[in-house]
């Protein structure tokens, strides 16, 4: 293989990156959706309901992520193949690292950014509906008229 076609293979695999966070901002804003409509919302109290959505946003999530961390380390594999190749350049090496691979820090960073939204979603789902009704029953109480 010649070295553009790495970096080629590299930057396509960055790119799925982003098309993994974008399912997920979509899967979260249907659900955040779901639970600001109207109607549907009532449907969504009891708690089987709830326990579904949980295990069945937590299963998206965990395969997300999963997705995220094999992609990770596709493209440290391409790295790794192109400097195996290319080693003789050492201005390619760095160049080569900085655009195929992301750093330890930044896969922590991801992975710990991806854990608290996830987080956050399940008590979203968990307790929204309640806070929800908590919110419009007290919009809706009328002040008692008539201090004693």
């Amino acid at each position: 293989m010649e070295l553009k076609d790495f970096v080629e293979l590299g930057l396509a695999k960055a790119d799925a990156v982003q098309t993994f966070w974008n399912y997920y901002l979509v899967v979260v804003t249907a659900i955040v959706g779901i639970y600001v409509s109207e109607k549907v919302h009532i449907i969504i109290r009891a708690k089987a309901t709830k326990g579904v959505l949980v295990v069945l946003f937590m299963l998206f999530a965990a395969s997300n992520l999963n997705g995220l961390l094999k992609n990770w380390d596709v493209r440290e594999a391409i790295s790794s193949a192109a400097l195996n190749d290319y080693q003789y350049d050492e201005a390619l090496h760095g160049d080569i690292v900085a655009l195929i691979t992301i750093t330890p820090e930044e896969r922590r960073l991801n992975i710990v950014f991806h854990l608290v939204l996830d987080l956050i979603m399940v008590l979203f789902i968990w307790f929204g509906t309640d806070i929800r009704r908590q919110l419009t029953n007290s919009s809706n109480a009328t002040p008692k008229s008539g201090a004693p």
